[in-house]
């Protein structure tokens, strides 16, 4: 399924859903973090599991992901610290 825009989500899991997905992946894209609520909420509505790229998706009701967390992205050690 292809949904370039949030108006056309639905549509994509509704087809998804008349095709018989087993299940649906969602690729990484400000669009999709933007709007992963939605994402998540159509998601559980058509019953289908999907996975997301990020675990912030998995924050906003999501039901799994595969990637990094954002948050530890940018986080530094000090044990980890090199140069002068």
């Amino acid at each position: 399924m292809e949904a370039r825009d949030p108006n056309e989500f639905a549509a994509a899991f509704a087809a998804a859903t008349r095709q018989r997905a087993g299940a649906l992946i969602v690729l990484a894209g400000s669009t999709f973090f933007a709007h992963r609520a939605q994402l998540a909420a159509l998601a559980a509505e058509h019953r289908l599991p999907t996975v997301y790229p990020l675990k912030e998706n998995i924050d906003a009701g999501g039901f799994m992901a595969y990637g990094p967390d954002l948050r530890d992205n940018f986080r530094r050690r000090p044990d980890t610290w090199t140069g002068s």
